[in-house]
């Protein structure tokens, strides 16, 4: 009996109809509730996985970051963006930056 690629083998030459079909009949197997469980190797594999998936994102700096918005006047906001591009710095970093550097000097 032949054995099957590992789907991550398959899949980059699959052609979309045949990736359409795959997935639909994936679609169809989890409505009837057929499924394979997988062997403790296979589950392990799967955990490091969707562990790894879930840590994806912007690494954490400090105690994390939050979103505010804040109102900043136009001309104001694009000289600071200018600056920033031509030091290399992001928006959010320039003004981080200007925050630590004032209230350092505030004391």
């Amino acid at each position: 009996m032949k054995k099957e690629r590992p789907l991550r083998n398959a899949w980059p030459s699959m052609s979309d109809a045949e990736r359409e079909a795959f997935i639909g009949q994936m679609k169809l197997d989890l409505e009837k509730g057929i499924h394979e469980v997988p062997e403790a190797d296979e589950q392990a594999r799967l955990d490091q996985v969707m562990t790894r998936l879930r840590s994806r994102g912007r690494p954490r700096i400090g105690k994390g970051a939050k979103r505010v918005l804040v109102t900043i006047e136009r001309d104001l906001l694009a000289r600071a963006d200018k600056f920033a591009r031509k030091n290399g710095y992001t928006r959010a970093a320039l003004i981080a930056h200007a925050l630590h550097s004032v209230m350092s000097r505030a004391g």
